[in-house]
């Protein structure tokens, strides 16, 4: 911001009413308003012909000269400039401070030597001790109330060419005490707006993450509201998969997935998820540490670093989501904060707000799972019911299928009871699952029958795929009774490719009761209509 030359107030303006009138505008204008009014008050009511405004930026840890009241030459040199924070900071170290947070420098002062963005005005010296010198300058330095940077001023070439006095110091310090305030507002309002419009984005995403019917389309969510509506560039979604490993399973912001790793131990994330790492349920972490060795060859990770200890530095945030028996299920690995800045306690709450909505239905897509699982399936083997037999023969019809009966299981009920009678049943499921591939549908139709349905199979492939169940039972059922458990196993085949699923059913039953016939123990596939 530059500040037009203006002409000099009359003398009716009092010192009192421009007070007023600043304390006015610092209530009801806007933050550029005000700070162009307090330049202006300070060159008109505490006499100093420049004055420079000067913007904490915490993202940079420096002081921006955003608005220069003085000559073209001024403006030239200093607008859009910045010094570093240490620099300035030095000051209270090594300068006294004729007011808190006023200091008056001098020619002698070090502190002129550290910075760049300096300007010197064309003025001459003077032997006079209280005249103002060429490289003299007065600072005046602006916290909020827990003591935090805003911003300071620096005001030169005062009208009456002479050093500050203590009261008009401190009509100074009333003068820029507006500033303070009127920065320190638009701070808090702008963190209150930016909550608000988070707080928002989540309430509007919530129904859509609720509706959700698969984990991955609901990291998906996750990851389009991270970026940009929760302000971060960059995020990468986890789940659960096998061998106690996270899975990769969705990305934002990035152009290709080399600088993550696809999969990461749930162990050694457990490890970096310590307390003192931890707040509002997110834990801040280098992201070499997480992401080693896939790290960038110039050493740089992030987009969005900054300078500073507030700033963003190749950092990560993990929001871990948790399932109901407490482990990890999920991460979300957020990246690149837009404002360059490590997150605050608003958007870390922001993100662990959308990782709990996100592990809310999760829960519920994995219950409506598990219950649509016992609808489906029989809780004793683990294999499927005979729900929807006829549709899955249906949708296959080029499936052989085998009905399988343990033989004389009554007996093994009446004699070792109901017990010993269900731990065979489940060493036969267990059987069936670890004989099927990935297409096959093993099914209990009830009782110690059960099925196998073998898409894509001809006949001479259902007799070996039976063979093959008929041995292994035998051999797997050793140990559980004294006698030998053995399976009769009835084979149907769709020899035309055309399926009726009834005439299916009832082929393989046929062929189940030949076997039976037969001595039991044995596959038995009847062809024709026999």
């Amino acid at each position: 911001m530059v500040v037009p030359e203006r002409a000099q107030p009359t003398d009716t303006t009092t010192p009192l009413e421009a007070l007023l009138e600043l304390a006015r505008c610092a209530g009801e204008e806007s933050l550029e308003v005000v700070l162009r009014t307090v330049a202006e008050t300070i060159r008109d009511v505490a006499g100093f012909d420049a004055v420079v405004v000067n913007i904490y930026r915490p993202a940079w840890d420096d002081y921006k000269v955003v608005m220069v009241v003085g000559n073209e030459e001024s403006r030239e040199a200093l607008e859009g400039t910045a010094a570093p924070s240490e620099a300035l900071m030095h000051l209270f170290t090594s300068e006294q401070q004729r007011l808190p947070g006023v200091f008056f420098l001098t020619a002698e002062t070090a502190f002129w030597d550290q910075i760049d963005n300096t300007y010197t005005p064309d003025i001459p010296k003077s032997d006079d001790p209280d005249a103002w010198q060429p490289d003299d300058g007065l600072l005046v330095f602006l916290r909020d109330s827990s003591g935090a940077p805003l911003g300071f001023l620096s005001m030169d070439e005062p009208l009456s060419g002479r050093r500050p006095t203590d009261e008009e110091l401190r009509m100074l310090r009333a003068i820029c005490s507006h500033a303070e305030q009127a920065l320190a507002s638009t701070r808090r309002n702008e963190r209150a707006t930016e909550n608000a419009r988070m707080l928002s984005q989540l309430l509007g995403i919530s129904p859509a993450l609720s509706a959700c019917t698969t984990t991955q389309e609901l990291l998906e969510a996750a990851c389009d509201t991270v970026v940009p509506d929760l302000g971060f560039e960059r995020v990468a979604a986890y789940g659960r998969g096998e061998n106690n490993k996270l899975e990769l399973r969705a990305i934002r912001g990035w152009d290709s997935s080399e600088l993550l790793s696809k999969r990461l131990k749930v162990r050694g994330l457990e490890a970096m998820l310590t307390a003192d790492r931890e707040y509002a349920g997110c834990w801040l972490v280098d992201a070499q540490e997480v992401f080693w060795p896939a790290v960038a060859e110039d050493g740089v990770r992030s987009r969005r670093n900054g300078r500073g200890s507030a700033a963003w530095n190749d950092s990560c945030l993990l929001v871990p989501s948790r399932g109901d028996n407490g482990s990890i299920r999920g991460l979300l690995v957020v990246e690149d904060p837009t404002d360059r800045l490590l997150p605050g306690d608003d958007r870390r709450r922001a993100v662990r707000l959308l990782v709990d909505l996100v592990s809310a239905a999760w829960s519920g897509i994995e219950h409506r799972a598990q219950l649509s699982h016992l609808a489906t399936h029989d809780p004793l083997t683990g294999v499927r019911n005979r729900r929807g037999l006829t549709d899955l023969l249906a949708a296959h019809p080029d499936a052989a299928l085998l009905i399988c009966d343990l033989d004389h299981f009554k007996q093994v009920n009446d004699r070792y009871g109901h017990d010993v009678g269900d731990r065979v049943l489940e060493r036969f499921g267990e059987l069936l699952r670890d004989l099927s591939r990935a297409a096959d549908v093993p099914m209990r139709l009830g009782g110690e029958e059960f099925c196998m349905i073998l898409p894509g199979t001809d006949h001479d492939g259902a007799i070996r795929a039976a063979e093959r169940l008929r041995i292994e039972t035998w051999r797997r059922m050793q140990g559980l009774i004294p006698e030998r458990i053995t399976v009769s196993i009835g084979v149907a085949t769709n020899a035309d490719g055309k399926l009726d699923a009834e005439a299916l059913l009832a082929k393989a039953d046929r062929s189940l009761y030949a076997a039976k016939q037969a001595g039991r123990d044995r596959s038995v596939a009847l062809v024709g209509s026999d």
